[in-house]
């Protein structure tokens, strides 16, 4: 379709998505949104709306949460020059070259709906395009199996600033892998899901319309290769001061890589963070890091260890006590090893109150410990099994 072949500029045929003869499954219910009329940078804006029924009227029954997002103007795109080849009829439709796009979002977040209303505030965002042209809320409402949609153009962008806020500080920036039990440093798939939890009392900066003020993701320091995840951020619920980002990373080679992100506050304030992380060169199921501490200890003490698996891999943990001859004084397992069953990212700990099966306390003397961690995956269970000591001192 992408040939030069035939004398209509229709030739390129069309593309077909999905089953033609399914119904799209749009939301049965509406939302009536009420958007402030004009949206001006640095100001804050609410957007407060009602549930609505497939009928039109009102849902008060309707309790959950809408997601809420707020779209800066359309602006204009020009084309690429296409190689000589494939130029006839590039630009049919399009003859000065360009089209546009409503895509650069002023505001990301989540609201709480209660008897079918809901209300989110923002603060717009400095890098507006001030066009004075209609910008566009969109809002999407779940509540159990029930869901419902609604979308307005009436809010314009001003082409006028506000009064920008007392702020010079930049937002606050934290990394994780997997999620945010993710220690720096720790081990990691090849496959791990980039966290980052932003917080600033302006809002964050998701526009990335402005140069140079886009959420930036660089992977071991290649900044050409950085990554816009400005669209991957969403705001937590019922407040626009905070949010997190969440991009899946590309699969990593085996070692040592570093993660920085950069991101701006609604003010053009912006910071820095940088998170370290090892790819496991193992195929299956890999562990690190596994000791007590503290060790020596007196009673008391966790057992710490790092895997290599996504965090929400279900598994089966056991730990195992036993005296220096071999007899086993303790287990744990279950929830008490592992609670729900699923490991998280990087660091897992499983405590320990120092006691036997008896709940005696141990004699001061040397112990072992037995690790056995068994996951369940498409190609079937992996298991691992590390012994190491333990040291009791009264």
């Amino acid at each position: 379709k992408n040939t030069a072949s035939g004398a209509s500029p229709n030739n390129r045929k069309f593309n077909l998505l999905g089953d033609p003869a399914m119904r799209i499954g749009l939301p049965r219910g509406g939302v009536d949104i009420d958007a402030p009329p004009v949206l001006q940078a640095y100001d804050e804006a609410t957007v407060t709306g009602r549930v609505l029924r497939p009928d039109g009227t009102p849902d008060a029954g309707f309790s959950g949460v809408v997601d809420v997002e707020v779209f800066d103007a359309y602006r204009r795109v020009v084309m690429p020059q296409t190689p000589a080849p494939y130029q006839l009829g590039q630009y049919a439709g399009f003859p000065d070259r360009s089209y546009t796009l409503q895509t650069d979002r002023i505001y990301a977040g989540r609201a709480t709906v209660t008897g079918g209303q809901f209300s989110a505030t923002f603060r717009v965002p400095q890098d507006v395009s001030y066009s004075g042209l209609p910008a566009k809320v969109f809002v999407y409402g779940l509540a159990g199996a029930a869901d419902a949609s609604g979308q307005s153009r009436r809010p314009v962008v001003s082409a006028q600033a506000g009064t920008r806020p007392d702020d010079s500080a930049g937002p606050d920036v934290r990394l994780f892998l997997g999620d945010t039990t993710f220690v720096s440093g720790g081990l990691t798939s090849a496959t791990p899901v980039f966290i980052a939890r932003l917080s600033d009392v302006s809002g964050i900066n998701t526009v990335g319309a402005g140069v140079g003020h886009e959420i930036l993701l660089t992977i071991d320091g290649d900044e050409a290769g950085a990554v816009d995840v400005g669209r991957y951020f969403s705001g937590d619920l019922d407040t626009y001061r905070s949010g997190t980002v969440r991009f899946p990373l590309q699969r990593l080679a085996p070692g040592l890589h570093t993660a920085r992100l950069t991101a701006w506050d609604a003010v053009n304030n912006s910071n820095t963070a940088e998170i370290s992380f090892r790819v496991s060169d193992a195929e299956g199921l890999a562990v690190s890091n596994l000791f007590p501490y503290p060790n020596p200890t007196s009673g008391p003490t966790r057992f710490t260890f790092e895997h290599n698996q996504p965090a929400g891999t279900p598994a089966s943990v056991q730990l195992r006590i036993y005296t220096i001859n071999g007899r086993p004084i303790r287990t744990i397992s279950g929830d008490e090893a592992l609670p729900g069953g699923v490991l998280p990212a990087g660091l897992v700990q499983i405590p320990w109150d120092g006691r036997d099966d008896d709940l005696d306390r141990l004699a001061t003397g040397i112990y072992l410990f037995r690790l056995r961690i068994e996951t369940e995956g498409a190609t079937g269970s992996d298991v691992i099994e590390r012994v190491e000591r333990l040291a009791i001192i009264r």
